[in-house]
């Protein structure tokens, strides 16, 4: 099987402070950072200390990988390191894209010239297993060392495949709850924003088939902001002629994954005529979008 390689394995370290990637001076003793302790996952250790209990390794390591850094986010026997990749067994590993096992690293050619930095001096034996996304990309390294030789048999590799599928779909998990930690609060800061501005926006979730809409964005459509939002409600502002234009060319934008802009005439309760604008984008492929999002707002002159 051929795996992909490039950067989605930062996907999975999205919420390490980007200054700990940082290089002050770029030499090998200070190549490296220390993983802070609010970033550990217990049951990423658990997988960790299965790993090394299996195989009788002191030390076993769960990490994710890009094309620039190592970060371990699980470690027993030694700390959780963030490394530079052209100084770490494990980025090497990930270019072979398969199992592998190393008895004495300093003899190999493929990882002399690392066994002379600080936190690889005295390995004896180094063993990786990829961490394999869903797509099909090696995103991190489940990877075993000790100062004495070892030999990993059939039954040992089986259940070392095991356990790196368990902490990629852990790390999935890690990388979810980031983001939807990220997309509440992006979505208050929002709201605050709109709020002080006085500006209107709308999301539709496409997998939840669920519309929100701001407070802001009732107010201009002159609708009640405490019940539930509703593209029908929206459409039954606009006469029927207009209606149908409006819905054509949303739609279009959709299914196109386009962004959209148009400006159209809505009716309010008092019979009176607003003027507004709409604006859109998408994210998602063409025919297949997960989400919509925009803004409305009022043009100029808008009761007529």
């Amino acid at each position: 099987m051929s795996h992909v390689h490039g950067r989605e394995g930062h996907h999975y370290f999205s919420d390490v402070p980007p200054n700990l990637m940082v290089r002050r001076d770029g030499s090998a003793q200070d190549g490296y950072r220390h993983l802070p302790d609010h970033l550990t996952d217990p049951s990423l250790d658990r997988l960790a200390t299965l790993a090394a209990n299996l195989t009788g390794c002191p030390v076993a390591r769960i990490s994710v990988i890009d094309d620039h850094w190592v970060v371990c986010r699980a470690s027993v026997g030694a700390p959780r390191l963030i490394v530079p990749s052209e100084q770490s067994f494990c980025a090497l590993a990930r270019t072979l894209g398969k199992p592998i096992a190393v008895n004495n690293p300093a003899t190999d050619p493929l990882f002399a010239e690392l066994t002379c930095l600080p936190h690889n001096q005295g390995v004896r034996f180094y063993a990786a297993q990829p961490l394999i996304s869903a797509s099909g990309a090696i995103i991190g390294i489940l990877s075993l060392r000790d100062v004495l030789p070892h030999f990993l048999d059939d039954s040992e590799r089986a259940t070392l495949e095991d356990i790196a599928a368990l902490a990629v779909e852990r790390l999935e998990t890690i990388a979810r709850e980031h983001q939807l930690r990220s997309a509440t609060a992006s979505t208050k800061a929002l709201e605050m924003a709109s709020s002080s501005l006085g500006l209107a926006y709308w999301r539709f979730d496409a997998a939840r088939n669920e519309l929100f809409w701001s407070e802001g964005t009732a107010h201009l459509l002159g609708l009640d902001p405490t019940q539930s939002p509703s593209y029908r409600r929206f459409l039954g502002l606009l006469e029927k002629t207009e209606r149908l234009r409006v819905c054509q060319l949303i739609h279009r934008a959709l299914r196109r994954s386009l962004p959209f802009a148009l400006k159209t005439t809505i009716t309010l309760a008092d019979r009176t005529e607003r003027r507004i604008t709409l604006q859109g984008d998408c994210d998602g492929q063409k025919g297949k979008i997960s989400c919509a999002y925009g803004i409305a707002f009022s043009t100029p002159d808008t009761h007529l």
